[in-house]
């Protein structure tokens, strides 16, 4: 697993949600808290990560690949997919 509990990370928005440039992309930064596992209806078990944003008393959970460390947010901007649109 690429997370520990305690890594700064980003939160990569959806490119294909919007038509907005991806340096231009609301990034928003967190603390993981927690790592769990959920399992599919196949059985097959995928990562999601238990975030607490900045600026935030709550905690979000998100699958693993919508999670960045924040040491690697110039490259995930730069390698982002703009819309289709």
């Amino acid at each position: 697993m690429r997370f520990k509990i305690g890594d700064r990370i980003i939160h990569k928005a959806n490119p294909f949600s919007n038509n907005i440039a991806p340096s231009t992309r609301k990034v928003r930064h967190g603390v993981v808290k927690d790592i769990v596992y959920k399992v599919n209806a196949r059985g097959s078990k995928h990562p999601y990560i238990v975030v607490q944003f900045d600026g935030s008393t709550r905690t979000e959970t998100y699958i693993a690949s919508r999670i960045e460390l924040e040491t690697n947010k110039d490259s995930m901007l730069n390698s982002a997919v703009e819309s289709v649109n």
